[in-house]
């Protein structure tokens, strides 16, 4: 979960099946040439880390998430883990606002 102390390091993170990997960088590049900081897999995964905490490290560090819809979203088991951890993140952030 974000924290105080968490850093909204980026400001979009991308989320794609990997067979859109072409279109998801080409988004990324559009974007960082708008001047937004975008994480996106696997350029953004540091070496010698585990790829799961990673990515949920980049949501946390995230303002928004970008989700790449395609045909091959539907069997994309890590887009959903990312829509949903977002979500949850986000939801429980609004609680806390209130």
């Amino acid at each position: 979960m974000q924290t105080e102390t968490t850093e909204l390091t980026y400001d979009v993170f991308i989320s794609y099946a990997g067979p859109d990997q072409e279109s998801a960088n080409e988004l990324c590049e559009k974007f960082e040439n708008e001047g937004l900081r975008c994480w996106i897999a696997p350029r953004n995964v540091r070496a010698g880390q585990k790829y799961l905490e990673e990515i949920l490290d980049g949501v946390i560090r995230s303002k928004c998430l970008m989700l790449l819809l395609s045909e091959n979203t539907e069997h994309a088991e890590y887009v959903e883990n990312e829509a949903v951890s977002y979500t949850h993140l986000r939801a429980h952030e609004t609680r806390e606002d209130l």
